[in-house]
């Protein structure tokens, strides 16, 4: 869950580097966009945009975790072991949320 937590943080931020791309991609044009546009669109986009979207979904479920241990709550591996399964089932839910 760790490492996990630390690559995913590093795909957040190519992703976001990406999407960055889109937006100043605006700024050179209709055609620039358009070519934008269908390279994000396309199959391949759509797929790195859901894996963004559960990586930033569990980067944030776990971040959240990582609060309440820093407060003293949940320290003990039992419970360190059940919220390891809250924070999976609740990225996989919340990116399914935002994907609707």
């Amino acid at each position: 869950m760790s490492i996990l937590h630390r690559i995913t943080g590093v795909i957040t931020v190519v992703a976001l580097v990406l999407i960055s791309v889109l937006f100043i991609s605006s700024s050179y044009g209709e055609a620039a966009f358009n070519s934008t546009v269908r390279i994000v669109f396309s199959l391949p986009g759509k797929i790195i945009l859901c894996g963004f979207l559960l990586g930033i979904s569990y980067h944030l479920c776990n971040g959240i975790r990582h609060l309440f241990w820093d407060a003293g709550y949940g320290v003990r591996i039992d419970a360190i072991r059940k919220s390891a399964v809250f924070v999976i089932v609740g990225a996989v839910m919340l990116s399914f949320f935002f994907a609707i």
